[in-house]
C-alpha cells in the first residue's frame, strides 16, 4: 500500500469524520458509475487514473461537478494531465493539489 493512499484516502478521512467510498479495483466505468451516484466533494487518486477518467469517452463535464478538492498523488504528475486537473478545478469550482513527493516525504520523514 502506497503512502498517498494510506495517508489521503484512509488516514484523512477516518481524522476529520468523512465519509469515504472505496471501489476494490480501477475501472473507468465503475470510478464514474460511483462519482454519479455518491456526487463526492473530494476525489483523490493518481494522475494515470485521472487521465483514464478524462480521456473516457463516456465521462462528461456533469460527472465532476461536485469536486471542490481534487488531490492528485503516488506517481509523478505529467504536464498533459495537470492541465486537465485545472480544467477540472473551473468545473467543480475547487482547487487541485499534486501531493507526489510532498507525502511520501512527510509521512517517511525524508
Amino acid at each position: 500500500f502506497h503512502s498517498f493512499g494510506l495517508t489521503v484516502t484512509t488516514l484523512l478521512p477516518l481524522t476529520i469524520g468523512a465519509k469515504v467510498v472505496y471501489t476494490a479495483q480501477f475501472k473507468v466505468s465503475k470510478v464514474l458509475k460511483l462519482l454519479r451516484e455518491h456526487r463526492p466533494t473530494a476525489f483523490m487518486a493518481i494522475p494515470s487514473m485521472y487521465n483514464a477518467l478524462l480521456q473516457s469517452k463516456s465521462a462528461g463535464p456533469d460527472d465532476f461537478t461536485s469536486l471542490a478538492f481534487v488531490v492528485s498523488g503516488g506517481e509523478p504528475l505529467p504536464d498533459a494531465v495537470y492541465g486537465m486537473l485545472e480544467i477540472l478545478e473551473k468545473i467543480g469550482n475547487g482547487f487541485a493539489v499534486n501531493g507526489h513527493r510532498f507525502l511520501q516525504r512527510t509521512i517517511l520523514g525524508g
